[in-house]
């Protein structure tokens, strides 16, 4: 679990963006991409992936932004809402960044692009890796 300390401004401002992901942009586009539903409960505050194949996974919504780099959250910004035509490119688009966003809070174990494994994590935006997992 991540030991990120957040303000509580960037707590609210965190919700603020999940809520407007899930409801305005993403809103009706619950597309399952290979079993997996990225959601928002709003009474729990919680971003979560439900899956077919894997125990479902969570994170506070207050601590999205802060496991996510500037140009994942750009990315996100720049989407636009549902229109009904556009489901799979938003279902994508919001999947991928609440898998990367609640891996890196838990501190998931990933592979890099040339297959090795390694830890990310974010600071001040940017992501890092660390190689050193054998402990």
């Amino acid at each position: 679990m991540s030991n990120t300390n957040i303000t509580k401004e960037q707590e609210q401002a965190s919700i603020a963006f999940v809520d407007r992901l899930f409801t305005h942009v993403s809103g009706r586009a619950h597309v399952r991409l290979n079993g997996d539903l990225a959601g928002f409960d709003a009474v729990r505050k919680k971003v979560y992936i439900d899956s077919y194949t894997e125990k479902t996974v969570s994170m506070p919504a207050g601590a999205f932004l802060s496991h996510l780099a500037r140009e994942e959250i750009a990315e996100l910004d720049v989407l636009e809402d549902w229109d009904g035509s556009n489901e799979y490119k938003l279902s994508t688009a919001v999947l991928l960044a609440a898998k990367r966003a609640i891996r890196r809070y838990h501190g998931g174990l990933v592979k890099d692009e040339d297959g090795q494994p390694c830890f990310e994590m974010v600071a001040d935006g940017v992501v890092s890796r660390s190689y050193n997992v054998d402990q």
